[in-house]
């Protein structure tokens, strides 16, 4: 794909974020890319990132709206995700501890799971100490 100094500013920025669930609006209003990326610009390139697998595209049914995540460098690797749902925490699963639940799962229930789409949903340490 084609890499624009806009795109390059934008894959900067979602680097930034070092796996933590984004919006568009969130990105496109964030200093500094707000100075230098117009809206429209984000929303294209996020959209074509979305199609070429670099970032996933998430939708939140309780607070509906839709979430990405910038998947960079990891994306070649299958692995699982978890997801706080008080804090929205994205916490990647090595791929050994993936591979063996994955493995336990389907030689218990014979269901294969997709490991690029696989996000389990429960509370971080942090919330549980709150009371969460």
């Amino acid at each position: 794909m084609y890499h624009t100094r806009q795109k390059e500013e934008i894959i900067n920025y979602l680097e930034s974020l070092e796996g933590e669930l984004f919006t568009i609006d969130s990105v496109a209003c964030s200093h500094p890319l707000s100075d230098v990326v117009g809206k429209s610009t984000v929303y294209r390139v996020i959209s074509q990132m979305v199609k070429s697998g670099d970032i996933k595209k998430y939708y939140d049914k309780e607070k509906e709206v839709t979430q990405y995540l910038y998947m960079g460098p990891i994306r070649e690797h299958q692995h699982i995700h978890l997801k706080c749902i008080h804090c929205d925490k994205l916490i990647h699963v090595t791929e050994k501890t993936s591979h063996e639940l994955v493995k336990t799962i389907e030689t218990k229930t014979h269901f294969h799971i997709n490991l690029e789409e696989t996000v389990l949903f429960g509370s971080c340490d942090r919330c549980n100490e709150k009371g969460n």
